[in-house]
């Protein structure tokens, strides 16, 4: 009998409430959740840095990061083979790369590797492309307020989340061609945000549930 595991990545920026969507869900499903944290995302922030001080150019930075996530995806389908759940969940996955590379190559005047048909993004060779990934979305007045709150000092990228209104637009466009499903966080409770994603995956009177077809990398909303 053929194993099925739904993959759920969560795409957002920081202070969005990915953690939080991630541990309803795993409470809802029973499922094990893979954090952005750890080996991998240490290497991919020493690359970014390296790229942003001349050291590597833009292609050996998505060349190299391709290979870091296609070496996470061999531990992740490892994960998938061992647990004994239906559902895993990726706290970021290539996506979150993918929609920052687009800008980064738009600004070098080179044309970007991964477009598809109708411009869609497609993930390279060897790279997990979740079963569906959600993109969270909130307010920016109350994402700004809850990245305060957390009294750290502001990245670079945040603060450019922050200021350049037409940077956060391409960032969601590259999203929608990644085939990310929006998911509105509302003024709400956080167990709520999590009913709302399980109502996505499960269906509803209004939409059906997602379907996952043995034969391939099929899926329906």
């Amino acid at each position: 009998m053929t194993k099925h595991v739904i993959t759920v990545g969560l795409e957002a920026h920081d202070g969005t409430g990915k953690s939080s969507l991630s541990a309803g869900l795993r409470e809802i499903f029973d499922g094990d959740v893979r954090l952005n944290e750890g080996q991998y995302k240490e290497e991919r922030d020493l690359l970014i840095e390296r790229w942003k001080g001349g050291e590597i150019t833009l292609q050996e930075l998505d060349a190299e990061m391709t290979d870091s996530y296609q070496r996470e995806t061999e531990e992740i389908n490892l994960l998938i083979e061992s647990t004994s759940r239906q559902i895993v969940i990726l706290d970021r996955t290539w996506a979150s790369f993918a929609a920052d590379l687009v800008e980064d190559y738009k600004k070098e005047n080179v044309e970007f590797p991964h477009f598809g048909r109708q411009d869609s993004i497609v993930y390279p060779g060897g790279v997990l492309k979740p079963t569906v990934t959600f993109e969270l979305k909130i307010h920016e007045d109350r994402r700004n307020k809850q990245v305060e709150e957390r009294d750290e000092r502001l990245s670079e990228r945040d603060e450019k989340l922050r200021d350049d209104p037409i940077y956060r637009d391409n960032l969601e466009k590259s999203r929608k061609r990644l085939g990310c499903v929006r998911l509105l966080m509302r003024e709400r409770n956080k167990p709520v945000s999590a009913l709302r994603a399980a109502q996505v995956l499960l269906g509803s009177r209004k939409a059906p549930p997602l379907r996952i077809y043995p034969q391939g990398p099929l899926f329906e909303l």
